[in-house]
């Protein structure tokens, strides 16, 4: 197994206390939302993923579609996640216009099942085959003053709504593809966490595999990687050795609950 030098360990352990992580998921529910237009969207689940079977909305000219309503993304962030920004991508493509006639795409956010003011605009549409349009960015929360939590982000009702408008002549616009990316810094948000000495929780640190767990009564251990991806959970008894050498070396986010609460420290694993 691959051994971290002491420089190498503090490289990657400030990479991961300071940059920032994403993960991307696709819808397991899309619909035909009757606002804001009345064109609605024919076979809406079909831009649930790229399969190259489309959900189509046919436009007159000025016309506007209903909302293509995508929800329950599955997203797992951790309640020390601080969400840094949103980004939509849909799939698609238009039929040909006239000269100078284009389709306007649109979308939203969806907190709690309930869509937000804020949109973001795109004007590009390919006639020549389908491609994904973007929406938002990494460091975007769609509108001033914007907040998302962990729980929003993980919520079943959160997503997005995609709508068109075909601006001088009608056209017919076809989806096959729907994701989001969440941005988020791993870190941050730990103050709303017991922050506690290293000795706190285990010993060694870093650790070929075996630790050393110092609480008293009862508490769950949960260990995450780099990416937020619950790798271990069980619950413990009193202080304690494990091994924890079934692990990959790299970077773990160690969390004890306990009555007072959680407790976040840091993990290496360098074997």
């Amino acid at each position: 197994m691959k051994k971290f030098t002491p420089l190498a360990l503090a490289l990657i352990l400030s990479c991961t206390l300071f940059g920032q992580s994403s993960v991307t998921k696709i819808p397991t529910s899309v619909v035909s939302d009757s606002l804001p237009g009345n064109i609605n969207w024919l076979n809406p689940m079909n831009a649930a993923d790229t399969d190259m079977v489309f959900s189509t909305a046919v436009l007159s000219a000025s016309s506007r579609s209903a909302y293509l309503k995508a929800t329950g993304f599955g997203f797992n962030l951790n309640s020390n996640d601080n969400i840094l920004g949103i980004t939509a991508e849909v799939y698609g493509h238009r039929g040909v216009m006239p000269t100078g006639a284009y389709v306007a795409s649109y979308v939203k956010l969806v907190k709690a099942g309930t869509i937000q003011i804020d949109s973001m605009s795109n004007l590009v549409m390919n006639s020549k085959g389908s491609s994904w349009v973007s929406f938002g960015a990494c460091d975007s929360l769609w509108g001033n003053g914007s907040k998302w939590s962990y729980s929003d982000i993980n919520n079943i009702d959160f997503g997005i709504v995609y709508y068109a408008i075909a601006m001088g002549g009608g056209t017919t616009v076809s989806i096959d593809g729907i994701k989001v990316t969440v941005c988020y810094n791993f870190e941050s948000g730990i103050g709303t966490q017991k922050q506690v000495t290293e000795s706190r929780i285990i010993y060694p640190n870093p650790t070929s595999g075996t630790v050393y767990f110092s609480n008293n009564g009862k508490y769950l251990v949960s260990i995450f990687d780099m990416f937020g991806k619950l790798t271990y959970q069980d619950h413990f008894q009193d202080a304690q050795y494990k091994d924890l050498s079934f692990l990959d070396s790299g970077i773990y986010s160690l969390r004890v609950t306990d009555p007072d609460g959680d407790h976040i420290q840091k993990m290496i694993i360098s074997k």
